[in-house]
């Protein structure tokens, strides 16, 4: 019987989603005396470190240092409350203690997440997704780790739901081709009033004081109040005016006098719930682009709010002005509050910032790519930093802090972001940077206009661009990427363009290989193998292979001079590099196609994932098949791995799962099940500590290898 793999850190997040960051905080259970024997020690840390600073200032004269009273508040609340980060990725939902960096996983059905909500009383967490039928509205207990109660009330998607104060009635509201508004009880799962409109209602919220509730679509605003007893429901339209809306979102004072509703033109509709009427028009005569996505009420006078042009804004309620606005990177998608001074914002591009009000600083909590990753590579011998490609960008990871180095748009040519602590990068040097890579890119361009290459430039080439493929050289300074069918040669640190192989490959490169020190080893989607020489800092075409008919999945070099191959075509391909010879070719009779290979270099074994559970043993020495092994249920195998020591070896497939052998007997031993999408890469550490596996739900899970494992590993270095 297979054991279950633990998952030591999930990174992972998807800011696309509706709502998608809710901070949470509950209250623990102290000892008072206990409780302020922590608090007293917290106070005396604060005097001590507020006398040094003082110091400091007299005798050195620094005015910049200051104390920062808002990191003590944050330890104080620490000590009466539970802080949970909750946000959804693919079709998980991720309950992150904010302190103790533990994580629960609240699994759902197949379909993706589109809306993340949390009820007023903390008693639900809810979500909605999207399919070709029916959306599914799943609703789980905050407290308790039980099965969701699923409900299924409206066609293809729900846009918006509210929870009632009571926590036993649910509205939501349907998509563009659902236009229906349902009211639900939770507890018995069935809906008791359901009404359609010529709009969708696009927001939906419930009074924090009552189950009345509001709802809002195109050019309309109706209080509605249902009355349980009778199961009537009368409705009440707030006057607008002349002024027509599209909303995107809407907010509710506590004390449910007025509704903050952010619109698609940039504005803030203030109603009054009382009188049915709009009263303001926040801020005055300024209009966001791209709408406003979140409103936060903080005080009587102040709100804040959050455009989908990446602004920040704190208003001044009575005196229709902005206060203060802070821009950041991408489109705001949540804005939570830990305290009245520290504010937590998700962005549509898979970022989350840590804000302070007070003193208008910002900095990075978490960034991730904003798309799925393609591919990862670690230096040789060497897991501190970590390198990882998706769509349009690459990106260097501290290993072990889990914290991103740097961020870089290929398509662009400039850093997004990167960390001052790992990679200092003057403001001077990084235009120098940018401008030396614009440079080298119309050199080329102009090259190419020379050559009249088809009529193309570099321009037209580098549109649409898509990263497939990474690879580091052995001394760890260069980066080869595939982009497209385009090769950039890159340095590791600074990311400054080296050389570029235009045209690789006919449609795009699959994999890539360094052979002797910077010479490379390509391969296409048409099932192509070119070799390149590095020549006076360029590449020339050496040699091409055509064995392959489909795209091929992945290379290795054996030796130093066999090349083995893998395509989509069930063909596995051994090749003499030094004799330019073909060694072997090995297909199945049996109907196996091999899709992945991995090399065992203790036993000089190459292992074959074939389709239909087979698993195939290669004998490199003797050039003949030693072993197979038939494995189910059914998957198939997407990405292999084997260990230093050759005793295990890992499998990501299709159906999610990240499975662990014993390669001697080819028995799965444990297996992981924490992504929710097919895994596309799947790694070992150098020090045999981690498993490292990435999905299409666009997540990096780190894996803690068995303890038996590791304890094997240990006893064979001491050996040694």
């Amino acid at each position: 019987m297979e054991k279950k793999l633990v998952a030591e850190s999930y990174i992972g997040f998807n800011g696309a989603i509706s709502n998608n960051l809710i901070l949470i905080r509950h209250e623990k259970k102290l000892d008072k005396k206990t409780y302020h024997e922590k608090l007293k020690l917290i106070e005396q840390e604060e005097i001590e470190e507020n006398e040094k600073k003082k110091k400091l200032k007299s005798v050195y004269n620094l005015k910049s240092i200051d104390i920062n009273h808002n990191y003590y508040e944050l330890k104080k609340e620490e000590l009466r409350y539970h802080f949970y980060m909750i946000y959804a990725i693919g079709t998980n939902i991720i309950k992150e203690d904010v302190v103790k960096n533990d994580r629960i996983i609240l699994k759902s059905g197949k379909n993706r997440i589109t809306k993340l909500y949390v009820d007023g009383g903390h008693k639900y967490i809810c979500c909605c997704k999207e399919s070709k039928l029916i959306s599914n509205i799943y609703i789980y207990k905050f407290e308790n780790e039980e099965d969701p109660i699923i409900l299924s009330l409206h066609k293809f998607r729900t846009l918006d739901v509210s929870i009632s104060r009571d926590g036993k009635y649910l509205l939501s509201s349907g998509g563009e081709d659902d236009k229906t508004l349902v009211l639900t009880q939770i507890g018995n799962q069935k809906f008791i009033y359901k009404s359609s409109s010529d709009y969708p209602y696009t927001n939906v919220s419930f009074f924090h004081n009552s189950n009345n509730f509001i709802i809002a679509k195109l050019n309309s605003i109706k209080i509605c109040y249902y009355d349980f007893t009778k199961k009537l429901m009368s409705e009440e339209e707030v006057n607008t005016s002349i002024y027509k809306r599209q909303f995107l979102c809407l907010e509710l004072k506590k004390n449910d006098e007025y509704a903050y509703l952010g619109t698609t033109t940039g504005d803030v509709l203030v109603v009054n719930i009382k009188s049915k009427v709009l009263e303001k028009i926040l801020p005055e005569n300024y209009l966001f682009s791209n709408g406003i996505n979140v409103v936060k009420i903080l005080s009587d006078n102040t709100i804040l709010t959050g455009s989908g042009d990446g602004y920040v804004s704190l208003i001044d309620v009575a005196e229709k002005k902005i206060v203060r606005k802070t821009k950041l990177y991408g489109s705001i998608n949540s804005i939570e509050m830990r305290n009245a001074s520290t504010l937590y914002i998700s962005v549509h591009e898979n970022v989350i910032y840590v804000m302070d009000v007070i003193n208008n600083t910002h900095k990075v909590l978490m960034l991730l790519h904003s798309n799925y990753i393609r591919d990862l590579c670690f230096p040789f011998d060497y897991n501190y930093v970590m390198y990882t490609c998706s769509h349009n960008n690459i990106m260097a990871w501290h290993f072990y802090e889990k914290k991103v180095i740097f961020l870089k748009n290929i398509e662009k040519g400039e850093f997004i972001y990167y960390d001052r602590k790992f990679l200092n990068i003057p403001t001077d040097k990084r235009e120098k940077l940018c401008k030396m890579n614009k440079l080298h890119e119309e050199q080329v361009a102009h090259n190419l206009e020379k050559k009249k290459n088809n009529g193309d430039t570099f321009d037209k080439i580098n549109k649409n661009l898509t990263c497939h493929s990474i690879q580091i050289t052995k001394d760890g300074k260069y980066v080869a990427l595939s982009v497209h069918n385009n090769i950039y040669l890159l340095t590791s640190k600074y990311m400054k363009i080296v050389t570029v192989i235009l045209n690789a490959h006919y449609d795009y490169c699959d994999a890539l290989e360094f052979h002797k020190q910077y010479d490379l080893i390509t391969a296409g989607n048409h099932g192509d193998i070119k070799f390149w020489k590095f020549k006076n800092g360029k590449y020339v075409n050496v040699n091409t292979l055509g064995y392959h008919c489909t795209a091929i999945n992945r290379i290795i070099l054996y030796a130093g001079k066999y090349l083995c191959s893998c395509s989509e075509d069930g063909l596995i391909t051994i090749y003499n590099i030094e004799e330019s010879t073909l060694v072997k070719k090995i297909i199945d009779t049996s109907n196996a196609r091999y899709r992945q290979i991995c090399l065992n270099k203790k036993f000089d074994i190459l292992l074959c994932c074939g389709n239909n559970n087979i698993f195939m043993y290669y004998d490199l020495i003797k050039n003949e098949i030693s072993k197979h092994f038939y494995y189910s249920p059914f998957h198939n195998v997407l990405t292999v791995d084997m260990n230093d020591t050759g005793e295990y070896f890992i499998t990501g497939s299709d159906d999610c799962k990240l499975r662990l052998y014993e390669f001697k007997t080819c028995t799965c031993l444990y297996i992981g099940d924490a992504h929710n999408d097919v895994i596309n890469k799947c790694m070992f550490t150098v020090d045999n500590h981690f498993i490292i596996s990435v999905s299409k739900d666009e997540s990096i899970i780190y894996w803690n290898v068995p303890a038996e494992m590791k304890r094997q590993g240990l006893a064979k270095e001491l050996e040694e």
